[in-house]
């Protein structure tokens, strides 16, 4: 699917249910009466949705117009406001076999540094024992955690 039928599928199906929603709060955000610190935790999820589903229907409009253009031969094209080009992925080695690299080119493999087990030192020091050169923080100042109601429905 793309053109004009990819964009109406993407405005009907994912981006205006979650547009609906934000706006659904905001109107209720503005009622008289209304619960203001719950709307806002509602827009909060809303805008999450919606930032969601523009993410995604950016990526199937951009890979669209990129199917596009390499099935006509077009690699690159002005709009208005941008300009969209074709850019070619970036070569990269591809290891087929590790130990015949190895022996062909040692110069190609750096010695690692020392990996601290964090989790494990994490561990020790809540369990209160005494690790020079660790201490445990106290987490830092927080954050708010918000999660679907498993006896409500979005």
């Amino acid at each position: 699917m793309k053109g004009l039928d990819l964009i109406n599928k993407l405005h009907a199906d994912d981006l205006k249910p979650a547009i609906d929603r934000y706006v659904r709060w905001i109107i209720a955000s503005r009622a008289d009466g209304a619960e203001v610190d719950q709307c806002e935790v509602e827009l909060a999820e809303a805008l999450d949705e919606l930032g969601k589903a523009a993410k995604a229907a950016r990526e199937a409009l951009r890979a669209s117009v990129h199917d596009e253009m390499l099935e006509c031969g077009i690699l690159q094209f002005d709009t208005l406001n941008f300009s969209a080009s074709h850019v070619a992925g970036a070569q990269r080695a591809t290891v087929t076999d590790l130990k015949k690299l190895r022996a062909a080119r040692p110069d190609l493999f750096k010695p690692q540094p020392d990996n601290l087990d964090t989790a494990a030192l994490t561990k020790l020091l809540k369990a209160g024992i005494m690790v020079d050169g660790a201490e445990l923080s106290n987490g830092g100042a927080g954050h708010i955690q918000i999660k679907a109601r498993k006896d409500q429905a979005a």
